[in-house]
């Protein structure tokens, strides 16, 4: 009557941000001639985990006319505005931000329905 039990946790890194944690919790319980047992459970933030005022670490993925794209960790890239990249006027995206760019920014706006995400950089901690 073999058993076997497991049980762990894995940390795995964002693919395209490593400041920015993706982690899954699993467990499972087999027995090869009763039954088995599994579960799971993802961490990794969903748009609706997101909430006004929190600060995140987020990496640049694209840069427009009109502002910057950038990864904060979930499924769907939050955009920062030309007006919300710096506390002065800002001309060019390119001069506050680059392709790449690890930073810190600010959730000012989530619409969940619609999958956007306003960002800042104004008035950022560290």
């Amino acid at each position: 009557n073999p058993n076997f039990w497991a049980s762990g946790i894995s940390v795995v890194m964002h693919m395209k941000n490593p400041h920015i944690p993706a982690m899954h919790f699993n467990t499972r319980f087999i027995n090869t001639t009763i039954g088995w047992f599994g579960g799971g459970i993802d961490l990794t933030q969903s748009i609706e985990d997101l909430r006004v005022g929190m600060e995140l670490p987020a990496l640049v993925t694209n840069i427009t006319s009109f502002g910057a794209f950038v990864d904060v960790g979930v499924k769907q890239d939050g955009l920062v505005h030309i007006s919300n990249l710096a506390n002065k006027f800002v001309s060019d995206p390119n001069e506050v931000v680059s392709l790449g760019q690890a930073i810190r920014v600010k959730v000012i706006e989530v619409d969940a329905q619609r999958k956007r995400i306003q960002l800042s950089l104004k008035d950022v901690n560290g």
